[in-house]
């Protein structure tokens, strides 16, 4: 009995691996993120991200896209990025004087 524990143990502890491995992108041990609050590790996009300093990002669609992954910390959705700490934070919390107008 308790060699069938033990294997049961060591599958589903294969298994986790398995999967944690497959989810890390390129599963490379670099890949892994400390994402700060409000934000979550995620594929860099082909275009930036809006942020408190620019809302409203242009993308040419001609645009080259690597189809790599590169692991990035990306805000959470309803969350901008402010540029200056680095922080995401609710559109009301970023800073008034960075708001670049939109033409």
């Amino acid at each position: 009995m308790k060699y069938l524990i033990l294997s049961c143990l060591a599958c589903v502890s294969f298994i986790l691996i398995t999967c944690q491995a497959s989810y890390v992108r390129g599963n490379d041990p670099t890949d892994l993120l400390l994402c700060p609050s409000n934000s979550h590790q995620a594929c860099a996009p082909c275009c930036p991200d809006p942020s408190c300093q620019i809302r409203i990002v242009f993308c040419r669609a001609d645009r080259y896209c690597d189809q790599r992954c590169k692991s990035i910390c990306r805000c959470n959705v309803g969350y901008l990025k402010d540029n200056v700490t680095g922080k995401c934070v609710l559109p009301a919390q970023c800073p008034k004087s960075t708001i670049k107008p939109t033409s």
